[in-house]
Parts: C-alpha cells; structure tokens; sequence
C-alpha cells in the first residue's frame, strides 16, 4: 500500500532497544560533524596552522633562520595547534561518549514513540517529549539517525531500534517533513 508524505508523517511509529556505546559515539560524532561556515572555518585554521608550522620547519631546516629558543617555541606552539584542531574534533565524541555512558544514562532499556508532534521517550524512568521544533540538526546514516536540539541534546535512533525495515523508512520521511521544515 502507497502513501502520501502526509499520511505517512501523521502514523505514529514505536520504538525500542538497548542503546550500545558505539552506537553512542557514532551519534555524538555525527551530531558535532561541523558543516557549512563551521566546517569552512576549521578548514581555514587548519590551513593556517599548517602553513604556520611549514614556514618554521622550513626555515630552521634550511638554515635562513636563526634558531633560538623563542623560535623553538613559536614552532612547538604551531605543532600543537595543528594537533588540537585536527584531532579534537575525532577525540571529542569519545571523550563525551564515555562520560554520558559512565553517568548511567543509558543502562536501561529505551522505548518510545514518533508522531506527527514530535518524539517522546522513556529512558532511566525518565520521560521525555521533544517536539519537532525543537530540533536543531540531523544526521542520517545507513543505521543511525542522530538527532540535536540547541541546548545539545541529542536523541539517538539506531535502525535495530524499529521492528521494520518500513518503520525505518517512513522515520526519515517524517523526519525530513518535520525537522527540515520546521527551519
């Protein structure tokens, strides 16, 4: 049976597993991926910090430098920038990742449901209903949607959490009709 992306967006969909810490990291990674000015800017520090790091190994090695040890500073200051702003944002979702999973907040079992207004869920004894528009960001992959409101929550839906591969598919439709559209 056909039917229209309104139709599918007003069906309610239910959901329920047991969240795994790698699902968790791929999640908080997605969420943080920067896109856009962020993701134009990184790419700007980086070049910069590079090209900053290249000059001063340059320089020392070819001798058209003095090497002193405000010199030497200057280039391990480079080296540690360029480390900081390209591994930062690889190490950060981990570090985060095993910080929540520590804290106990996601040892139980978490079942919900979607609808038209938005998701709710049980998790820990705690409810909680966020609303379409409440939604800042989303991410899609194959078997994970990652979901981010402004005060950076972030909701998890790994694919085995739906009982149907119908269920998954119709999730991405409402989420496209409601979190694009809500911006």
């Amino acid at each position: 049976m056909l039917y229209t992306r309104r139709e599918i967006t007003k069906m309610d969909i239910s959901f329920q597993g047991q969240l795994k810490k790698t699902e968790l990291r791929k999640a908080i990674s997605m969420a943080q991926r920067p896109t856009g000015g962020k993701l134009v800017m990184q790419l700007i520090i980086w070049t910069l910090v590079i090209g900053l790091a290249a000059y001063f190994l340059i320089s020392f090695f070819t001798g058209q430098a003095e090497i002193s040890p405000a010199k030497i500073l200057k280039v391990a200051i480079a080296i540690a920038l360029l480390i900081y702003y390209i591994f930062r944002p690889l190490i950060n979702p981990f570090v985060v990742a095993n910080r929540l999973w520590k804290e106990g907040h996601f040892d139980t079992p978490i079942h919900g449901r979607i609808s038209g207004h938005g998701i709710s869920y049980e998790i820990s004894g705690d409810k909680v209903d966020l609303p379409w528009k409440r939604f800042s960001r989303m991410r899609v992959s194959d078997h994970l949607i990652s979901l981010m409101t402004p005060d950076a929550i972030v909701t998890v839906l790994p694919r085995s959490f739906f009982s149907s591969d119908a269920d998954w598919e119709r999730l991405k439709t409402m989420l496209t009709a409601n979190i694009l559209e809500a911006k």
